[in-house]
């Protein structure tokens, strides 16, 4: 391993951001049980997947990034009952609608 890639791999950035958005960032990062450090990882990993084409994605980073997004949809609406995700719930007939 070359130190190039060490570098690479291991990045320190000191960067400035008005107080409203280190508050909001706290936040968000307290929300989810990371530090501020590990949620901005987090961000800046995403970012970098996203920056990516569909084709550029490893079927790894793919399923990753599909995880993420669907991981971060979350909802305290209980789920649709049996009866409403029926089929008979979901088609009706012309007659009916009339």
């Amino acid at each position: 391993m070359r130190i190039d890639d060490i570098l690479i791999n291991s990045m320190i950035a000191q960067i400035e951001v008005q107080q409203e958005t280190a508050k909001r960032l706290a936040e968000q990062a307290a929300a989810k049980g990371l530090s501020v450090e590990s949620y901005l990882s987090t961000l800046l990993d995403q970012a970098a997947v996203e920056s990516k084409s569909d084709s550029e994605l490893t079927p790894r980073e793919k399923a990753k990034a599909f995880l993420e997004w669907a991981n971060s949809h979350h909802s305290t609406r209980p789920p649709l009952s049996d009866g409403a995700m029926s089929r008979d719930s979901i088609y009706t007939r012309e007659d009916e609608q009339l």
